[in-house]
């Protein structure tokens, strides 16, 4: 009897661990990953919207809400295309949030790419080539982790490895990456209501 008791307490524990740690992976897993590559989409339909009215108010959140989030003095070009059916706009765009890799929290920035297409009515989004680092000069030079790619990567591999995990932890990556996704969820959530008013 105290066997089986035994037996049935370790085995709710395991299921209690087993059901922490699927909690903990859902966001990792749930990144949207294409081909190797974390690339954030969507669209939206906006009624009673031509193209250049579209475009004009994705110019303007853009530099409205990266000015917000301390774009560079150095105003990147935004490409548009000719095209009678739909324009582009391109552009790289900073974000500031903080992580705590450690035992203080690090304000972070990450680079992204952003273009936005513009066509009667609609618009897309697209945001890939993305890249973090600490705002600081003096620990971005200590070798933070950047590459969001390769922490999903590191993540979901069975072992991490003793020298890998001397650099970078699963809780640090999990923090590193939501932090991350909560930023670029903000910036799509911005342009959804831009676009939408």
């Amino acid at each position: 009897m105290k066997r089986l008791l035994f037996a049935g307490i370790l085995l709710l524990m395991t299921r209690v661990a087993l059901a922490q740690k699927g909690d903990k992976d859902t966001l990792i897993y749930n990144l949207p990953v294409v081909n190797g590559r974390l690339i954030y989409e969507g669209s939206g339909k906006v009624n009673g919207r031509d193209r250049a009215t579209l475009d004009s108010t994705a110019k303007q959140w853009f530099y409205g809400f990266f000015k917000l989030n301390h774009l560079s003095d150095e105003n990147p070009a935004v490409v548009f295309s000719d095209s009678d059916t739909s324009t582009v706009m391109l552009n790289r765009g900073f974000l500031e949030y903080s992580v705590r890799p450690g035992m203080v929290n690090i304000s972070f920035v990450a680079i992204i790419r952003i273009k936005v297409t513009c066509a009667d009515n609609t618009y897309g989004y697209k945001i890939d080539n993305i890249f973090f680092r600490p705002k600081n000069g003096t620990l971005n030079a200590l070798g933070y982790q950047n590459n969001p790619q390769y922490l999903i990567e590191v993540y979901k591999r069975k072992h991490i490895g003793f020298w890998t995990s001397m650099n970078v932890t699963r809780a640090q990556i999990r923090d590193y990456l939501s932090n991350m996704n909560a930023a670029i969820r903000d910036c799509i959530a911005s342009l959804n209501k831009a676009m939408a008013n």
